[in-house]
């Protein structure tokens, strides 16, 4: 291995996966763990090719990493890698490449290409042995990358796959214990934060700890000491696009009397509680005296359950089992799909409009 021969010729590993699935960090955190185990007979040059932009640039930068004075030129490709590799050969130390965002690599797929190839057959006709390189691209590869005189130079791909709801709420208990207060939040803020991260098209370390800063910033500006599930919801309903919002918006409009005042409640019950779940008994407390405060005559338990499972199942509210921590088994209801401040103002609305519309038996 590289470890125990820090002389031979360097692996070429490409790793592949989503954004904020620990790609960088992990890449980034290995070489400087492999720097110092071989008593820093290695530099690491790590460059984001998004920010750098041309392969002139990146191999500028891989440079700057042995001599960070070198002055900027304006060389051709070829005469940057020939630099690159005088360079290399000047030097006492050898370098750990490691190439980021590869995929948004300006300029056109030869020049890819050669940047690349050259970096990675440097070594031939040359005393110097290739240094090791890491390769790290989205979700998907280079043309370039994928013609077999580049592919076969890859000893080793990885592919780093979301995170599940259990990983990121260990990064970000984790991450809490560092940055904030003790008392300032408990762990069901940070399920929850951990359950709308891990959702399809999600996993990402990175969304789930952008939540929690925002939500902790929106607890702050509330004047309030504790992270609460309701700063949670509003910083997660900054994320969703405006259309999206409308459409959710029509959907409440078009809904049964009945499951308006079911979602009225079911705000009105996470808003006392301020807690990320309520009892389905609570709920129906709720439903109950809304009821009353209409003059409206309210469904039988079972009439309930019915359109609450409906409300569950079209994505308005979620359901879940009690577990650990209840007594007895019961129904939690929790709502992340919208602020729950917000959604009592906006169905308060649409109740008392279907109302003076004469929709009472709906």
């Amino acid at each position: 291995s590289l470890k125990e021969n820090p002389e031979g010729p360097g692996p070429v590993v490409l790793i592949k996966g989503k954004i904020g699935v620990g790609k960088t960090v992990v890449s980034r955190l290995f070489v400087k763990n492999f720097t110092e185990e071989v008593e820093d007979a290695f530099k690491p040059a790590y460059v984001n090719c998004k920010r750098k932009g041309t392969p002139s640039l990146v191999l500028r930068e891989i440079i700057r990493a042995i001599y960070p004075d070198f002055p900027s030129r304006g060389l051709s490709l070829a005469e940057w890698l020939s630099t690159l590799e005088d360079a290399l050969m000047a030097s006492k130390k050898r370098i750990f490449i490691i190439l980021d965002e590869l995929q948004e690599l300006r300029g056109n797929e030869k020049e890819g290409e050669e940047l690349i190839y050259g970096i990675l057959r440097m070594h031939e006709g040359s005393p110097i042995n290739p240094p090791p390189v890491i390769l790290i691209v989205r979700e998907w590869f280079p043309p370039y990358l994928l013609k077999p005189t580049l592919w076969s130079f890859i000893t080793l791909k990885m592919t780093f796959e979301p995170y599940s709801k259990e990983q990121l709420f260990d990064i970000l208990r984790y991450r809490a214990k560092l940055a904030l207060k003790e008392g300032s939040y408990d762990e069901n803020v940070l399920e929850q934060i951990a359950e709308l991260a891990s959702r399809p098209n999600r996993g990402s370390a990175r969304y789930a700890l952008g939540l929690l800063h925002q939500a902790a910033l929106l607890a702050e500006m509330d004047g309030n000491d504790r992270i609460l599930p309701e700063h949670v919801r509003i910083a997660e309903s900054f994320d969703k696009p405006t259309e999206e919002r409308q459409y959710t918006d029509e959907e409440i409009k078009n809904l049964p009397l009945h499951e308006k005042i079911l979602l009225l409640a079911v705000s009105r019950a996470l808003i006392r509680s301020q807690d990320v779940v309520v009892r389905m008994g609570k709920v129906e407390e709720e439903y109950r005296v809304i009821c009353e405060e209409y003059g409206i005559p309210p469904y039988g338990h079972t009439a309930v359950w019915r359109r609450i499972r409906s409300l569950g199942e079209r994505g308005f509210i979620e359901l879940r089992k009690s577990g650990k921590g209840y007594r007895g088994q019961t129904t939690l209801i929790g709502m992340n799909a919208f602020p729950a401040k917000s959604l009592e103002k906006r169905v308060k609305q649409l109740v008392e409009s279907a109302i003076v519309g004469d929709d009472i038996n709906a």
